[in-house]
């Protein structure tokens, strides 16, 4: 799968890290400090890449490990055996040139990732920004994270009142920073307006004829700003779909686009969220936030040897907007 070289979906998510229910209570806990330590001694020791499907035929690994103003940042890298080779097409001559995978040979993807240090959100979790490519996402994060806590020095021995001598271990929880449904967060919210993003990469319109301009990013906004039921609420989201499907997409309808909907909380937050649209029932769908970053000087590739300055720069801005929205609801 080729992704754009213009801009990403990120998503936010919210990490809990916690003892097993089997141990005992007052067994020795677990940090994020400890699990991201462990990561880089793995790296350092090259012994950092996790294996899975049953023929091993996918693998991930963490790299380019740093701190940064009270975050973790680091690579999430995946590879999957099992994928095509790749057609590119010449959009001047229309011919194709296919470049053939070998057998041992599969896709590698890299995304941006970033952890807060100290838990953020709900008070006990670590907020939580990924680059959305192929085979990275809050599930897959969280088998990682799960896998490194295996490691010997994350089993802390001790006794329990019994005095047995146990290992405790830590579990992960990832779940979309703002969770729920939507029809939960209609229940007691006010519905904001519904969003239509299109980035549009070409230049259909003449615009430019130089190509100096590599993204356009078409949008349209409708706005509602009131209380509604939940048949409303229905209704509404049938008319944004019909019109995501018809006139909004029908300029570029190849070209990837997204709806989003915004819902203003009881406590005066305003959330938004991307929602699939091809889901008729969006009232049941997740309330998870999903932030678009765009207008890079220098294309994005599927992968990255380094973390881009530019991209940090721009996740760092959305955490900068969450941090500010909780002080709104504070």
């Amino acid at each position: 799968m080729a992704l754009a070289t213009t801009h990403r979906w990120i998503t936010v998510g919210n990490v809990l890290i916690r003892n097993r229910k089997s141990d005992a209570p007052g067994a020795p806990k677990i940090t994020f400090d400890e699990v991201v330590s462990v990561a880089a001694e793995r790296l350092k020791a090259q012994q950092h890449i996790r294996e899975f499907e049953r023929d091993k035929t996918k693998v991930m690994w963490l790299s380019g490990i740093e701190e940064r103003e009270g975050y973790y940042w680091f690579l999430a890298e995946t590879g999957d055996q099992n994928a095509t080779g790749i057609s590119f097409l010449d959009f001047q001559t229309r011919k194709t040139r296919d470049i053939e995978k070998r057998d041992t040979e599969g896709s590698h993807y890299a995304a941006h990732v970033a952890i807060s240090k100290a838990p953020i959100t709900n008070d006990t979790g670590h907020l939580l920004l990924a680059e959305k490519v192929p085979g990275i996402h809050l599930s897959s994060l969280k088998d990682h994270f799960t896998w490194l806590c295996k490691d010997d020095a994350l089993q802390k021995e001790y006794e329990d009142d019994a005095g047995k001598s146990r290992k405790a271990s830590a579990v992960f929880e990832v779940d979309g920073y703002q969770s729920g449904t939507i029809r939960d967060a209609l229940r007691t919210g006010t519905l904001q307006d519904i969003e239509f993003i299109q980035s549009v990469e070409g230049h259909e319109d003449g615009l430019d004829e130089d190509s100096v301009v590599r993204q356009i990013v078409r949008e349209a906004k409708w706005d509602v700003k009131a209380k509604v039921t939940e048949e409303q609420a229905r209704s509404v989201f049938q008319k944004a779909r019909a019109h995501w499907r018809g006139d909004f997409r029908k300029p570029s309808p190849e070209a990837e686009a997204k709806m989003f909907i915004r819902i203003k909380t009881d406590a005066g937050q305003i959330r938004r969220t991307a929602v699939d649209e091809d889901d008729e029932n969006i009232l049941e769908q997740a309330f998870v936030q999903n932030e678009f970053v765009g207008n890079f000087a220098t294309p994005l590739s599927q992968r990255h040897d380094v973390l881009r300055d530019d991209m940090v720069r721009k996740m760092q801005k959305i955490i900068k907007q969450i941090a500010d929205r909780k002080k709104v609801d504070a």
